[in-house]
């Protein structure tokens, strides 16, 4: 949700991992869920590019 633009600031992570220890999460599952989300954005480009959706 953060990085919503692109890109995360450093007091956004901040927040991020303040709230998510309110809830009980972890930092490193915080960690591990944004490792996610950067991968899915990551394959999302890659596809665009294999289908020529987007191009230069």
């Amino acid at each position: 949700m953060c990085a919503v633009d692109g890109a995360q600031a450093t007091k956004e992570k901040t927040k991020v991992l303040e709230a998510a220890g309110i809830f009980g999460v972890s930092g490193d599952a915080v960690l591990t869920i944004h490792a996610v989300a950067g991968m899915e954005m990551t394959t999302a480009k890659l596809r665009r590019a294999l289908f020529q959706v987007d191009t230069l």
